[in-house]
């Protein structure tokens, strides 16, 4: 414990005995002055390089919001393309389509009054059939009758 207070003692003692005031000099001030004057010109240059970067960030903003418009338009364009495309080919589809389609509803029609017609001859031939024997003969051996 006699150690600590010698040492705490001896400790304060060179503390104080280093703690006097520096002369300020008339140097001293003048090199201050410089150093002053030094610091509001960086102060300066630094703020004209500051104002140009921030004309330049702005610049490169406008560029990137031109850029990014372009993008957007040909996006839009190429999409535009892409339905135009579509819709052309479903279009396409449709008229190369549509003639098959009359032409089968034709084919029907055709095959349904075919129809209508042979068994119109059918049963006439049947009614032919009960007065005359021979044509009777022939149409069971076709199994019309």
């Amino acid at each position: 414990m006699v150690k600590r207070g010698l040492a705490l003692f001896l400790l304060l003692s060179f503390g104080f005995s280093f703690s006097r005031e520096v002369p300020f000099t008339l140097e001293d001030r003048d090199r201050l002055i410089k150093l002053d004057s030094k610091v509001e010109s960086l102060e300066k240059t630094l703020s004209i390089k500051i104002e140009g970067l921030e004309k330049r960030i702005i610049g490169l903003e406008r560029e990137m919001n031109r850029l990014t418009d372009i993008m957007l338009a040909i996006f839009g364009g190429q999409f535009v393309l892409l339905a135009v495309s579509i819709g052309f080919a479903l279009w396409d589809r449709r008229t190369t389509v549509r003639p098959f389609e009359d032409k089968l509803k034709e084919a029907e029609k055709r095959l349904l009054k075919t129809e209508e017609d042979s068994r119109k001859l059918i049963e006439s031939l049947k009614k032919l059939a009960q007065k005359d024997p021979e044509l009777r003969e022939v149409l069971k051996e076709h199994g019309i009758l």
